[in-house]
């Protein structure tokens, strides 16, 4: 078995990371700062996304953490940027998708966060109604 296997009798210490965000705690609990920049360096994520997960490290009680996280996030693309299909040279598609992509995000409604049930479900509030109807009636 190659080293970089895990055993059946070992648990896979990725099983119950249920975020991006708490595999950079386990990596930087693992091997520190520097292990956790080496990860941050090999993957691509867009400004807002780990300017999220930085966010959620830091409410959990890991500054450190978030700071390391926060300062990857200085250096990322922003979504607008890093997702857009279409090269700056193709100027009018260009700035159309970004133009749309800016507006899309300006109505987004937002969410709060709220505590977790006991029961671990995720529970949360819009600040819009959201009005659902039934395609049967």
């Amino acid at each position: 078995m190659a080293k970089s296997e895990t055993s059946p009798q070992e648990p896979n210490p990725f099983d119950k990371a249920d975020s991006p965000s708490a595999i950079m705690a386990y990596v930087h609990a693992k091997m520190g700062a520097n292990g956790l920049r080496a990860l941050l360096a090999e993957i691509t994520a867009d400004r807002e996304a780990l300017q999220r997960d930085a966010n959620e490290l830091a409410e959990v009680g890991l500054p450190g953490v978030a700071a390391i996280v926060t300062e990857a996030a200085a250096n990322a693309l922003p979504a607008h940027v890093m997702h857009c299909p279409y090269a700056e040279t193709d100027i009018h598609n260009f700035q159309s998708w970004q133009a749309s992509h800016q507006r899309k995000f300006a109505n987004r409604p937002t969410y709060e966060k709220m505590e977790r049930p006991a029961a671990g479900l995720v529970s949360i509030e819009i600040d819009s109604p959201l009005h659902f109807t039934n395609p049967l009636d």
